[in-house]
C-alpha cells in the first residue's frame, strides 16, 4: 500500500522532497509519468515505518505519476494525481543539473556558441549562476592552514577579577558527596526505587509504555497497533480504520511526528515503540 505523507490524495506541480509512505515488503520503488523510463529509488526506514521522497523532477510537470513497489519483482503499483499551478517565483531545482565540472563545461560551451545553437555572446550573469550552483552543491575542500601571524601588542591589564564564594556560586566534590548522602539517607537510592516500581508494573501490566496526548498506556514487546487494539490494554476504544488502516481514537488518529517527513501515520502492521509520545489530529 503506498500514501502520501500527511494524508493528502495527490501532489501538487512543483512542490519538492515529498515523501510516501510504504506498507509494501519493497526494497525500492520505480516512478514514471511516461511509460517510456522509471526512476528508481530505495526504500528508507525510520522509526519502524518505510518511506520513499518522489523525485522532484517528475513533480515539475502536471501528469499522474505511477509508483511501482519492487523488491525482486513488481509487487503493487499505484498511480498519483500531480494537480497543476503557477511556478514558484522562487523556485529552484537542483536534483539532477550541473552534477560536475564535466557537465558544467559542457553548459559554459553551449552557451558562448549561443546556448540554443542560434548565435550570440554569451550571458556573464548566466554563466555567473552556473558556477555558483555547481559550488553550493560541490563545495571546494578546504585548503593547508597558513602560517601563524606575528604576536601583537600586549593589552591593558583588566579590572580585579570576582572571587567565587563557595556554597554561592560553586560547590566543591566534598561538598557534593555529603549533600547525596544526605539526600540517599532521607529519600533512599532514588534510581533503585524507580527500577523497582518499573519492574512491578511491567510484572502487572506490560513490557512497555508509551503516551498518546499525554496519557500513558502499556503494551507487550513486538505488539503491532492491530494486536493493541484488540487486547486488554487498549483502555480507550481505539480502532483501525478500515477504510486507511489507521490507528483511531474518539479525537482522531493517531500519528507520531518525524523532523524530517513529519506526520508518520500509526498503521495496523505498525510496531509500538517504547517510551515514544504518539499523538492525535
Amino acid at each position: 500500500m503506498f500514501k502520501i505523507q500527511n494524508n493528502k490524495k495527490a501532489f501538487y506541480q512543483w512542490d519538492t522532497n515529498q515523501k510516501i509512505l510504504i506498507t509494501v515488503d519493497c526494497s525500492e520503488v520505480h516512478f514514471t509519468n511516461d511509460d517510456e523510463k522509471a526512476l528508481v529509488v530505495e526504500v528508507r526506514e525510520l522509526l519502524g515505518n518505510k518511506y520513499v521522497t518522489v523525485p522532484n523532477i517528475l513533480l515539475q510537470e502536471a501528469k499522474c505519476i505511477t509508483a511501482y513497489a519492487y523488491g525482486g519483482h513488481t509487487k503493487y503499483q499505484k498511480t498519483f494525481r500531480v494537480i497543476a499551478r503557477a511556478k514558484p517565483e522562487a523556485y529552484v531545482y537542483t536534483e539532477t543539473e550541473v552534477l560536475n565540472y564535466t557537465s558544467l563545461e559542457k553548459r559554459v560551451s553551449q552557451l558562448e556558441k549561443g546556448g540554443t545553437g542560434s548565435g550570440g555572446a554569451v550571458d556573464p550573469e548566466v554563466v555567473e549562476q552556473l558556477v555558483d550552483e555547481y559550488l553550493a552543491e560541490n563545495p571546494p575542500a578546504p585548503g593547508e592552514p597558513g602560517k601563524d601571524g606575528a604576536d601583537g601588542k600586549d593589552g591593558k591589564d583588566g579590572e580585579d577579577g570576582y572571587t567565587p564564594v563557595r556554597g554561592v556560586d560553586y560547590w566543591t566534590e566534598a561538598d557534593k558527596a555529603e549533600i547525596k548522602a544526605y539526600v540517599d539517607e532521607q529519600m533512599g537510592d532514588i534510581e533503585t526505587a524507580l527500577d523497582g516500581i518499573i519492574a512491578i508494573q511491567n510484572g502487572l501490566i506490560g513490557d512497555i509504555a508509551f503516551s498518546i496526548d499525554g496519557v500513558i498506556y502499556t503494551a507487550l514487546v513486538g505488539m503491532t497497533w492491530g494486536e493493541w487494539c484488540d487486547s486488554e490494554y487498549n483502555t480507550i476504544g481505539a480502532h483501525i480504520d478500515e477504510t486507511t488502516e489507521v490507528v483511531m481514537i474518539e479525537v482522531g488518529y493517531v500519528a507520531v511526528y518525524d523532523p524530517d517527513i513529519g506526520d508518520i501515520d500509526q498503521l495496523s502492521n505498525t510496531v509500538i515503540i517504547d517510551k515514544c509520545n504518539y499523538y492525535t489530529y
